[in-house]
């Protein structure tokens, strides 16, 4: 069954949300999922960087780094990563 654009983006935002919560109740794995998901959100390939995406990647190392003081690996990892979008900070 092929989902529509509609049902795609409302199964995304329902996604968000669950991890979101999760992630808000000190879980690791949620606050990991939800930083890949805010910074999965910014397209670095656009000329200008909006506010929003600003946002995304803040409140995404925010995630990172909760993640990564409870032991994630997978935090670590990404958190690199951020170190080059840090001239968006």
């Amino acid at each position: 069954m092929k989902l529509s654009p509609a049902a795609k983006v409302e199964a995304q935002v329902k996604a968000e949300q669950f991890t979101r919560l999760a992630a808000e109740n000190g879980d690791e794995e949620a606050q990991f999922n939800l930083s890949l998901m805010l910074i999965r959100k910014v397209d670095l390939s656009d000329e200008y960087i909006s506010n929003e995406h600003i946002e995304h990647i803040r409140e995404g190392k925010l995630w990172a780094d909760k993640s990564a003081a409870q032991g994630s690996k997978r935090a670590l990892e990404i958190l690199k990563d951020f170190e080059v979008l840090k001239r968006f900070l």
